[in-house]
């Protein structure tokens, strides 16, 4: 379903730069997102709130990680690895 909320080749023309800082403020939104569904399961309906005001917008940055991801794999952008060295091949 994440799929469904974004347009495939979106971020072809964002640089690795842009793409890892794109990741990072998409991630930490989820991350904020979980958090606020969690406290609202909590409550008696929170499930219901949780459909009507957080699962698309869940949906969408689900998705847009998922592009991005898929853009730096084709771009062929260096892994976040520790023995990575940062370089990224075209």
């Amino acid at each position: 379903m994440a799929g469904a909320f974004t347009s495939p080749g979106k971020y072809n023309f964002y640089t690795c730069a842009d793409i890892d800082v794109s990741i990072r403020a998409y991630r930490v939104r989820l991350v904020e997102l979980e958090q606020v569904m969690s406290r609202a399961s909590q409550s008696a309906g929170g499930e219901i709130v949780n459909m009507i005001a957080y699962r698309g917008e869940y949906a969408l940055y689900r998705g847009e990680v998922a592009e991005l991801t898929r853009a730096k794999a084709d771009k062929q952008c260096a892994i976040d690895s520790k023995f990575s060295s940062g370089r990224a091949v075209f």
